[in-house]
């Protein structure tokens, strides 16, 4: 991941404009990995590039927050989901 998050700086330096499905595959690395903490730091630096959460955002985060046995999380995360009206994927809330 460190590879990916040097490359994300850079693409940001040189004023980059980057797509959701390149946050989302970091954000998976970082679930994969088991960091949350890089996972929700990400969605920041993607919610300043205005770049809002989506679906598949949300059950990424969803997902990590599950593997690190943190449910008390997944209840924020759903009423962010419903506020803007997206719906988890039933493969992430089973």
């Amino acid at each position: 991941m460190r590879i990916a998050e040097r490359l994300l700086e850079h693409m940001l330096e040189i004023g980059l404009s980057l797509s959701h499905i390149t946050y989302n595959a970091l954000m998976e690395g970082y679930c994969t990995e088991g960091s949350l903490k890089g996972t929700f730091k990400l969605r920041e630096v993607m919610e300043k590039e205005r770049k809002h959460a989506n679906v598949v955002t949300y059950n990424i985060l969803l997902k990590g927050v599950c593997r690190k046995g943190k449910l008390e999380n997944t209840n924020g995360l759903l009423n962010e989901m419903l506020e803007k009206g997206l719906l988890p994927m039933k493969p992430h809330i089973t």
